[in-house]
């Protein structure tokens, strides 16, 4: 199986502006609200979370991740429908939900974006017992070399 790294761009010419979030819309008081979704974490969720909307700066573009920061998106992608597509197509067993959350851009309610919330931690979705990995490690006359590294469990 293969793994992909997603992650936001930080490339002016692809972002238009980083990040492209600069704030957020919060649907609910965000300490005292249970529902939302900051108090949940690598748990699937069984109920429609309350999620916040991403306020995007004017010189940023619409990409297929929005580069977020700060509550209602830590630890979580802010995804367009195209990506979404991708990722769920991806594999027979995924262990992501979806969850709309719309982004507000140049005074326009743009609603085909997702977060991407994980069920499990990254470290659950690997099999270290059939991955190489290898690091890159320095000789003492210069140059570099690559050596692979063998794990028993997560911890050593």
């Amino acid at each position: 199986m293969k793994y992909y790294l997603l992650r936001e761009s930080t490339d002016l010419k692809i972002t238009g502006h980083f990040p492209q979030s600069i704030d957020a819309k919060h649907n609910c008081h965000v300490w005292d609200e249970p529902n939302f979704i900051e108090h949940h974490e690598l748990i699937p969720i069984d109920f429609e979370p309350i999620v916040s909307n991403a306020i995007l700066h004017n010189k940023a573009k619409l990409t297929d991740i929005i580069s977020t920061s700060g509550i209602g998106f830590t630890r979580k992608l802010l995804v367009s429908n195209k990506l979404k597509s991708i990722i769920r197509d991806s594999a027979d067993k995924l262990d992501v939900q979806f969850f709309k959350s719309h982004i507000l851009y140049k005074e326009q309610i743009i609603d085909d974006y997702w977060i991407v919330y994980c069920n499990k931690s990254f470290s659950e979705f690997i099999n270290l017992h059939k991955s190489t990995v290898k690091i890159r490690k320095r000789k003492p006359e210069g140059g570099t070399y690559l050596e692979n590294i063998f794990f028993e469990n997560y911890y050593s």
